[in-house]
């Protein structure tokens, strides 16, 4: 957990063959779990965002450890605390939109 913003940017491009400025969170890890960082570009530069724990780890998501998405919920719960295979979702309706454009007005 001593790499900085340059060596994560590193290890999104060479690692996961991602983009780090594509806007996407890139969540790492320390071994014991006691940290956590956040990787994201924001509209003119990159955050960096880190917590530590003083008792306790944090949760990884089941599914692929290297690479794999989550929502912010689901992001908002880990660090929280909360026990993510225990989480139950009541049914609701979800809208979903097909065929979505993205009109620009200047």
């Amino acid at each position: 957990m001593r790499k900085g913003i340059d060596s994560l940017c590193g290890l999104v491009r060479n690692d996961l063959g991602k983009d780090p400025m594509s806007g996407e969170l890139f969540i790492f890890f320390c071994r014991g779990r006691k940290r956590i960082k956040i990787l994201l570009w924001d509209e003119d530069g990159y955050a960096l965002y880190q917590k530590r724990l003083e008792g306790g780890s944090f949760e990884i998501p089941e599914g692929d450890w290297l690479h794999q998405t989550i929502t912010a919920e689901q992001l908002n719960f880990l660090l929280s605390g909360v026990n993510l295979k225990k989480v139950t979702h009541r049914p609701r309706y979800q809208h979903t939109i097909n065929n979505a454009s993205v009109v620009l007005i200047k």
